[in-house]
């Protein structure tokens, strides 16, 4: 029997095109056949294969547009692409804060405690072990018994109310300063063991600089209702640092058993699988106690505590690329939905998972901004301990949502065209800018002697103390053979500037010295625009020009003109701040070094740093 040729539509893709082409076929190839009935055997058959050929297509077009990073729409295909230009997409990071226990008995408390916000909406666990011991629940700040004595911002040192054996503390310890009166807190982690001084009954402590505090702390001593003096500020020697995320212990994978053939690409039984920055205490207690709260999502990898079955433990990798062979690793790769599915070696990089075992995990959920929460939120244990009560001291601070994919598809391909070695002047000042301590940098190199030194002049953020060994190792990773890297921070010149200005007939008096503060301000004005005196207006060793202020000024409403003469009855200043006057108002420039920057922030209780003041004289 010849059957008749049907035209082949080539978008028939799904199941009712294909089952309505194949039924075309079949009436073609058989045109005596008359039953049509759902129960026949040929459209058994037919209604079969149109259901095979609706997958089959499914499976090649999601080959095909899977295939490339443009058209990719699952999310760990998006990861992959991106991981093969060099371009990490990250799944967001689980927030850190310090916690504050206080207790009635010398107590250890393990790491991995579980704490949390009332309700238990937000967990978090500690990631180091801490000894509570009472006499460090309250600790005094020993000031001679003055009642107005203050902790000057940048202090590094402090006298501290206790004998030594008492407060037992040692280097590597936190502490935590609280004004309770101003609702401030400084965390600091103590360099050097305490040391004895003078009194026998007070231990001197000195903790990293990064850690100063960035305004000064009162020292107060006020009168209560029965007659004595408490301390507005008093010290807390019980501390551990906590990470956001609740843990799920010993919970089968799903499917849990392994088949005896097959792919298995088993997924963890609940979803919100926590990403978290690896934790070193041995390493932490070196570093300052800023530090442990500084989070890099790039850097976070998924919180899963232990995987194991009844051959042995299996250890989490970010890919299986240098895996031997009979190495029990495996990865994790998170869906869109926060479904986190594991992948295990094939026997030539990583091995297979023995068949018929059963797979459990243990893991932690959580993470993300929902972990940010303010201080005094985590107040609950999770596990209650006799006479112990937790407190976070500082917000949580860290959590980072997942990178979205659609900023992973537009900034994975320029991944590969980052700068990767410090060539130029140039290149070391912006390689030295992505270092999350520095906010501007300038490079200059010069020959030595023997050979090139390149030196970095780093502007932190405004509240940021630099590390400059740290920073200086983050640039010597790119820099060329043969070059010596050196970062030295900028030194702040702070500026002393006194103007007569004279306002319109029309204007009011108060308006223009508002406006006056608003346009020469060092943050930003009340219309979102940087200020004169912002950071970002002045470049290193950029000298200040008398020409532009006066310009600025008069573009404020209401000003009518300003008066520069340096005639001494009208009290006009233009030079540095602490220094007397070198002819700076008659030449009409302050002068910089190349490793000064300008600071005028007009703070009246911080003038160290800097003021612009105005004078109106009478209206002409």
């Amino acid at each position: 029997m010849t059957g008749v040729p049907v035209p082949v539509d080539y978008f028939a893709r799904d199941y009712t095109g294909l089952r309505r082409l194949l039924l075309d076929q079949l009436a073609a190839a058989l045109p005596d056949r008359r039953d049509d009935s759902p129960a026949d055997l040929s459209v058994v058959l037919t209604e079969l294969f149109a259901y095979l050929g609706d997958h089959l297509a499914y499976a090649q077009d999601s080959a095909a547009t899977e295939a490339y990073l443009g058209t990719a729409r699952f999310r760990e295909s998006v990861r992959r692409h991106a991981r093969l230009l060099d371009y990490p997409l990250h799944e967001g990071a689980a927030a850190r804060t310090w916690l504050v226990v206080t207790g009635e008995d010398v107590t250890t408390l393990d790491a991995g405690l579980e704490v949390s916000t009332p309700g238990g909406e937000s967990v978090f666990h500690t990631v180091h072990p801490v000894t509570v011991r009472p006499s460090r629940n309250t600790i005094e700040v020993d000031t001679r018994d003055a009642e107005r004595a203050e902790l000057a911002a940048g202090a590094t040192s402090a006298r501290l109310a206790g004998a030594p054996a008492d407060l037992a503390l040692r280097a590597g310890d936190v502490l935590v300063f609280e004004d309770a009166g101003a609702a401030r807190s400084c965390v600091v982690r103590l360099t050097e063991d305490p040391v004895v001084r003078h009194d026998p009954d007070s231990v001197t402590v000195t903790w990293h600089a990064q850690d100063a505090p960035r305004a000064p702390l009162r020292l107060w001593r006020l009168p209560t209702a029965d007659g004595g003096l408490e301390p507005t500020t008093v010290v807390r020697g019980n501390v551990v640092l906590a990470e956001h995320g609740r843990l799920v212990a010993g919970e089968p994978v799903a499917p849990a058993t392994v088949p005896a053939d097959g792919p298995f690409r088993p997924r963890l039984a609940r979803p919100g699988l926590a990403y978290a920055v690896p934790y070193e205490h041995s390493d932490a207690v070196g570093r300052p106690a800023t530090d442990a709260l500084v989070i890099d999502p790039t850097l976070a990898v998924p919180a899963m505590v232990a995987l194991h079955d009844e051959v042995s433990a299996w250890q989490v990798r970010a890919d299986l690329v240098g895996s031997g062979r009979s190495a029990a690793d495996y990865v994790v790769e998170k869906a869109e939905d926060g479904t986190a599915r594991l992948r295990f070696g094939d026997g030539r990089e990583g091995r297979a998972p023995v068949p018929g075992t059963v797979l459990r995990a243990s893991y932690r959920i959580g993470g993300g901004p929902d972990g940010n929460v303010g201080t005094g939120a985590v107040t609950e244990l999770v596990t209650p301990v006799a006479g112990v009560r937790v407190r976070n001291c500082v917000p949580a601070v860290g959590g980072a949502a997942a990178q979205p994919t659609e900023q992973a598809r537009l900034l994975a391909p320029h991944g590969s065209h980052v700068l990767a070695r410090a060539v130029t002047e140039a290149d070391h000042s912006e390689i030295a800018m992505r270092h999350p301590s520095v906010g501007r940098a300038w490079s200059v190199r010069r020959w030595t002697g023997s050979w090139h030194t390149v030196t970095t002049v780093i502007d932190p953020p405004a509240g940021v103390v630099p590390d400059l060994a740290r920073i200086a190792g983050f640039i010597a990773r790119h820099a060329v053979a043969g070059e010596d890297v050196r970062v030295v921070a900028a030194v702040a010149v702070p500026l002393d500037i006194r103007l007569t200005v004279y306002p319109r007939p029309s204007a009011a008096p108060a308006e223009v010295l508002a406006g006056l503060r608003d346009a020469f301000t060092a943050g930003l004005t009340r219309d979102g625009r940087p200020g004169f005196f912002h950071p970002d207006a002045f470049s290193f060793a950029g000298p200040v020009h008398l020409s532009r202020v006066v310009a600025a000024a008069m573009a404020v409403p209401g000003v009518r003109w300003v008066d520069t003469g340096d005639d001494p009855a009208i009290g006009n200043r233009f030079h540095r701040w602490g220094r007397r006057a070198e002819g700076e108002l008659a030449a009409g420039t302050i002068v910089l070094g190349e490793y000064e920057v300008v600071s005028c922030v007009s703070d009246p209780d911080r003038p160290g740093l800097g003021a612009i003041d105005f004078v109106l004289g009478s209206a002409r």
